[in-house]
């Protein structure tokens, strides 16, 4: 399925959730922030919210001193890759 992750488009494998996703991304789920078309997705429903075509997602993670780090990296898998910010 299509969709953008921090303004990059991006291709993932259909039946992926919010969790799955960061999973996949090792990301730290206690200081990550995730906006799912314009719409704070409360941390409680990430594992049953599923990602679907045209999606638009923001990934934050906040770090100490209250700052916030956008991720900004290539990540590649096998059948696809998109850009997460740092």
């Amino acid at each position: 399925m299509k969709l953008t992750v921090n303004g990059q488009q991006s291709e993932l494998p259909d039946g992926w959730t919010l969790f799955t996703l960061l999973e996949h991304l090792s990301l730290p789920p206690d200081r990550i922030a995730i906006e799912r078309n314009r719409q704070i997705v409360p941390r409680e429903r990430w594992a049953e919210v599923f990602l679907a075509e045209n999606d638009s997602l923001e990934i934050v993670q906040f770090v100490g001193g209250g700052e916030m780090q956008l991720y900004t990296h290539l990540i590649r898998w096998p059948s696809f890759s998109f850009l997460v910010r740092r």
